[in-house]
């Protein structure tokens, strides 16, 4: 099997399915990608790995972005949450990557990538959503918030896709959850 330096963006709402995404993705294609290292303003956690650098100060965040040491800069929470971004050293190797882009980071990365970039839009109805928040055991206020927050980004989601700025759009529910390793994989297959 032939590798080509791809960029996989999966896009979606908290709780479609973007890190089961991404774990099927690494197992049927192991040793293909590599995903950045994100850098955050939010408090470290026991479970963080070496791919996330937490803890940072809301200043040392700017500064590290002025300095262009991190890249798509975004609160993904909404305003007056916690600071994300991604540590551009780690788009400087050559494999490919796989990552989770907001929706925000979209024109940023279509920028950045170009061609390389193939965008993965994961939506669900908010049922669906709210399901797998509550499964993963979030909290009810997050969960609101959360969900508050998605009806927005489908939206979007949805615009773009009809704008051909987003490649592939997955309707994930209940009737295809069993299904969607399998489309998921037929569409990275492709690129790789």
């Amino acid at each position: 099997m032939k590798t080509t330096e791809r960029v996989i963006g999966l896009v979606g709402p908290s709780g479609v399915g973007k890190g089961f995404c991404k774990g099927v993705i690494r197992t049927y294609f192991p040793n293909i990608f590599s995903e950045p290292t994100i850098a955050t303003t939010r408090l470290k956690r026991d479970d963080d790995g070496s791919d996330r650098i937490a803890g940072l100060s809301v200043r040392e965040f700017f500064d590290k972005m002025a300095s262009s040491h991190i890249l798509f800069g975004h609160q993904p929470f909404g305003e007056g949450t916690e600071w994300y971004g991604f540590v551009s050293s780690s788009f400087s190797n050559t494999s490919s990557i796989l990552t989770e882009v907001h929706i925000d980071n979209i024109e940023g990365f279509k920028s950045k990538f170009g061609n390389k970039l193939i965008l993965i839009g994961l939506i669900a109805a908010e049922d669906y959503l709210r399901s797998n928040m509550q499964q993963r055991g979030d909290a009810i206020k997050e969960i609101e918030r959360r969900l508050e927050m998605s009806g927005k980004e489908i939206e979007t989601i949805n615009g773009l896709y009809d704008q051909m700025i987003i490649d592939y759009l997955i309707q994930v529910n209940d009737g295809n959850r069993d299904q969607l390793s399998d489309l998921v994989v037929n569409i990275v297959v492709q690129y790789i």
